[in-house]
């Protein structure tokens, strides 16, 4: 089985390019906030949850359960599966050990230095974001594709296009 595992800032388009190439390509789409949804639902406050739990198990015991998760609910491995998303190094160390033909794509806006406005009204450029933890910037750096989902509708067209390419050579 191979897995495409979508990374980045929050709100550049994860989910709606990791939809676009599994409509493209027939793959299982997996959305992790939905898995952690089955996995907490029992409680009102699933994300109170899942952070204590992250918290005293770390990523990789969590990625662990959610793809376990995953091959209870495939009784047959799909070919392709996109997971939408991977937040830190610990659930990429999981998904590339257990999978190894894993492609880890980021999907990036365009960068520009005054997009990140914070709560407290303090501006942030992307690497400081991307430092504070919200993206692990190593994660940058085990990235086989990036994806940019700014532009025109032709250009993202294009985009997908070449990722469908790379992935059937992969």
């Amino acid at each position: 089985m191979k897995i495409v595992a979508f990374t980045g800032l929050h709100g550049v388009g994860k989910s709606f390019i990791a939809r676009i190439l599994s409509k493209k390509t027939g793959a299982v789409y997996l959305n992790k906030r939905d898995l952690l949804k089955v996995i907490f639902g029992n409680y009102t406050d699933w994300e109170n949850q899942y952070r204590k739990a992250y918290s005293s198990y770390g990523g990789y015991e969590i990625t662990k359960i959610i793809f376990n998760l995953i091959v209870e609910k495939e009784n047959s491995k799909p070919k392709l599966l996109i997971f939408d998303s991977v937040h830190n190094i610990d659930e990429l160390q999981y998904i590339k050990k257990k999978y190894s033909s894993t492609l880890v794509l980021v999907t990036r806006p365009l960068i520009n230095k005054n997009n990140l406005l914070l709560d407290n009204g303090i501006r942030l450029n992307s690497t400081h974001k991307i430092n504070m933890g919200q993206v692990c910037d190593c994660l940058y750096v085990n990235c086989d594709w990036s994806i940019c989902n700014t532009g025109s509708d032709d250009f993202l067209k294009k985009q997908i296009d070449e990722l469908l390419s790379y992935i059937e050579t992969r």
